[in-house]
């Protein structure tokens, strides 16, 4: 039986490593901290602590500690779950690497 992971075309890797996260909405830039759980060529998943709306545009800075640069995206929320109360996981698909 083939289930939605089996059809990306990408393979995720699991990551699981610190970010900073910047936007704007309504009150101007905003800078939240989260977790990457995976990435793949076109998309990452983060956990973070406050929902940010679908659509919106977001930059992702996740430091490398030194062994390979660190990695800079411009991503899209394509969707936003609240998994427990004030967590949420975000997919996100990679518009842009920087």
């Amino acid at each position: 039986m083939i289930t939605r992971d089996d059809q990306r075309n990408f393979i995720r890797m699991a990551v699981n490593s610190n970010v900073e996260i910047r936007f704007e909405d309504d009150e101007g830039e905003q800078q939240v901290k989260g977790i990457c759980r995976d990435l793949s060529a076109t998309g990452m998943s983060i956990d973070v602590d406050i929902a940010i709306p679908e659509g919106s545009q977001i930059r992702v800075h996740m430091d490398t500690g030194g062994v390979v640069p660190a990695l800079q995206a411009t991503c899209k929320i394509i969707r936003c779950s609240e998994i427990e109360p004030g967590q949420y996981h975000l997919g996100c698909e990679i518009i842009e690497m920087v």
